[in-house]
C-alpha cells in the first residue's frame, strides 16, 4: 500500500518536474565516439560478415565503458587497455583495419594519460553544492555495459562526495521510492525503465548527463500539468543537445542483438535435447545473477517477487508471465534433488481423499497406444482433419504425460478422444461424449489439488523467507531455500533476474527451466 507521505511527495514532483540536459562537450570523447561509429560501419558489411560477429561487440564494449564511466579513465575497473587489445591486435593484420585502429589507439592514449572524467567532475560539483540538504538517486547502466566492479566503484565514489545517495540499477529499485534529485550520467537510450524515469515523478528534478555524440534517449518532457485552473511550465530539452553522429542508436540495438544471439547459441550448445521425442514450446531466454541463463516457457506463469522487506513478502510474491518479469526481481526455480513438489503434494492429499488419478487419467494409456499403432506424423494429420491444430507433431507427446494435464479446452479434449477412437484402440465402455464430459472434471478436481499444493509450497516459502530477511541475510544472486522435512534434499532457489530476452523462441520442452551457467568474458 503507497503512504500518505510518498503519495505527497509523488504530487509535489509531479508538479514540479523538470529534465536538465547537461551535454559534455570533451572533443577526445566526442572524436572516440564517432571512431568507434565508423569500424563498426566498415565492419557491419557483408565483405567482413565472418569476423564483424566476433569483434563489433568488443569495439562497442570499449565505446561503451569510455562514454558510461563515471569514475577516472584509467581506473582498474574499466580497464581500457584490456578492451582495446580484445580487437585491435587481430583487425590490425586486416588490410582495410590498421587506420582505424591507430586512429583509435591514439585517442584511447590521450584519454588515459588524462584520466580526470569530465563526467566525474560535473557530479561531483553538482553534489557538493547540494551540501546535503536534499536526497539524490544515481542511475546506473545495463547489465550489458556496467560490470560490478563498477558498480562498487561508483558507489564508493559516490559515497565519499555526497552521503545522501542511492544507486539506481533496476526497475525494483527506483519503484515505491522518491528523491528530490535523479541524475542519470548518460543518454539512457536503452535503459530498461526510462519511462519509470521520465514519466513515474520518483523525483522533481532530472538531470540527464551525456557527452556530445552519445546516444540520448528521445523522451520529452510530460506535458504540463494543470493545477487548480493555473499551468504549470516544465523546462523543455535543450534543443542543441541533440545527437549529432547519425545512426548511433542502431549500434547499441545492434550490441543488444548480438548479446542475446551469443547466449541462445551457449544455451543451444550446453542442453542436450531428446531428439524425436522432444516438443517444441514459445519460450524466452532469461539472463540470471551468478552468470546463469534459463528458458521459461511464455505459456505459464512463473512466481517471482521482490526481498525489500520480511513485513512485505507476502504481498511481494505472485505469479507473472514471462513477459512481465523485471529486472532485479526474484525467480522462483525447483532446484535439489528432482521432486516434482507440487504434483507428489497433491497426490499425498488424493490418495487421503481416495481420488483415483490413475483412473482420471487412464485415457493416456490409450493415446499412448494410438501413437504407437499410427505414429506420431500420422495421428497429427488425423488431428487437424477433425479440426485440432498442434505446433507440431512432436508436441502431442506432452498428453501422454502428467506435465501438460490435458489440453486447453473441452472441445479440444473431445476432438483429442475422437480421433484415439478413430484408430481402433478405444478402451472404454462410455461413448467419446460421456468419457469426455466426465473425465474432464475428474482433471479439473486433479488441478485445483495441484494448484492447493502451489499455495501450500508458497506459504512454506514465505514463511522461510519471512525468518530470512528477518535476520538481515544478504540475499544477493541467489538464495536456497529448504522446503520441508518430509522432502530431504528437496528445495527451490531464488535466482535475481538481471536481464529478459524480447524475443519469443520455439525451443524443445526439455530445455524450460534448466539453468545454464555460461562463462564471463575474460
Amino acid at each position: 500500500m503507497i503512504s500518505l507521505q510518498f503519495a505527497e511527495k509523488l504530487y509535489l514532483n509531479k508538479r514540479n518536474f523538470s529534465v536538465s540536459n547537461e551535454c559534455i562537450r570533451y572533443d577526445p570523447v566526442t572524436q572516440f565516439i564517432r571512431q568507434c561509429h565508423n569500424l563498426v560501419n566498415h565492419l557491419n558489411t557483408p565483405a567482413f560478415e565472418e569476423i564483424s560477429r566476433a569483434y563489433i561487440p568488443h569495439v562497442l564494449h570499449l565505446r561503451n565503458a569510455v562514454v558510461h564511466a563515471l569514475q577516472p579513465f584509467d581506473s582498474n575497473s574499466l580497464d581500457l587497455d584490456r578492451l582495446f587489445a580484445r580487437f585491435s591486435n587481430d583487425l590490425c593484420q586486416v588490410t582495410e583495419f590498421p587506420e582505424y585502429i591507430e586512429a583509435l589507439y591514439n585517442n584511447l592514449t590521450f584519454i588515459l594519460q588524462n584520466p580526470l572524467n569530465p563526467k566525474l567532475n560535473w557530479v561531483q560539483k553538482t553534489l557538493e553544492d547540494l551540501e546535503g540538504e536534499k536526497s539524490v538517486g544515481v542511475i546506473a547502466p545495463s547489465y550489458h555495459i556496467c560490470t560490478d566492479s563498477w558498480i562498487q566503484e561508483w558507489t564508493s565514489i559516490l559515497d565519499s562526495i555526497y552521503e545522501n545517495n542511492n544507486l539506481i540499477r533496476t526497475e525494483r529499485d527506483i519503484r515505491n521510492s522518491t528523491w528530490d534529485i535523479l541524475i542519470m550520467p548518460f543518454g539512457g537510450k536503452r535503459l530498461s525503465f526510462l519511462n519509470h524515469i521520465y514519466r513515474g515523478y520518483h523525483s522533481g528534478k532530472l538531470y540527464v548527463l551525456y557527452y556530445k555524440g552519445e546516444a540520448k534517449a528521445e523522451c520529452q518532457n510530460p506535458e504540463p500539468i494543470k493545477l487548480h485552473g493555473q499551468k504549470v511550465s516544465n523546462t523543455l530539452p535543450d534543443p542543441e543537445t541533440n545527437i549529432s553522429l547519425r545512426d548511433i542508436s542502431d549500434e547499441e540495438e545492434l550490441l543488444e542483438r548480438m548479446f542475446w544471439n551469443r547466449h541462445r547459441e551457449t544455451a543451444k550448445s550446453k542442453l542436450i535435447d531428446e531428439g524425436d521425442e522432444d516438443y517444441f514450446v514459445p519460450a524466452r531466454l532469461v539472463l540470471l545473477g551468478g552468470n546463469r541463463l534459463v528458458y521459461l516457457s511464455t505459456e505459464k506463469s512463473e512466481l517471482v517477487g521482490s526481498l525489500d522487506d520480511a513485513e512485505g513478502i507476502a504481498d511481494s510474491f505472485c505469479r507473472k508471465r514471462v513477459s512481465q518479469l523485471r529486472e532485479g526481481e526474484y525467480i522462483v526455480l525447483r532446484t535439489g534433488t528432482n521432486y516434482d513438489l507440487v504434483k507428489t503434494i497433491a497426490d499425498e492429499k488424493m490418495e487421503r481423499d481416495n481420488v483415483k488419478a490413475s483412473v482420471t487419467l487412464g485415457w493416456k494409456d490409450m493415446l499412448k497406444k494410438a501413437l504407437n499403432k499410427t505414429g506420431v506424423q500420422k495421428f497429427e494429420e488425423y488431428l487437424r482433419q477433425n479440426g485440432l491444430e498442434v505446433p507440431c507433431p512432436n508436441y502431442v507427446k506432452a498428453w501422454t504425460g502428467e506435465a501438460i494435464l490435458r489440453p486447453g479446452s473441452e472441445e479440444r479434449y473431445f476432438i483429442l478422444l475422437n480421433t484415439i477412437r478413430q484408430c481402433g484402440v478405444w478402451e472404454s465402455n462410455d461413448t467419446v461424449e460421456e468419457l469426455a464430459s466426465k473425465r474432464w472434471k475428474e482433471m479439473l478436481k486433479i488441478i485445483n489439488y495441484r494448484r492447493q499444493a502451489g499455495f501450500d509450497i508458497r506459504k512454506i516459502l514465505l514463511d522461510k523467507l519471512g525468518n530470512i530477511l528477518s535476520e538481515a541475510t544478504e540475499i544477493g544472486d541467489e538464495l536456497v531455500v529448504n522446503l520441508d522435512d518430509r522432502f530431504p534434499g528437496a528445495s527451490i532457489s531464488l535466482f535475481r533476474i538481471v536481464d529478459i530476452d524480447k524475443k519469443d523462441e520455439n525451443v524443445p520442452a526439455s530445455r524450460i527451466d534448466k539453468l545454464i551457467e555460461i562463462e564471463t568474458e575474460s
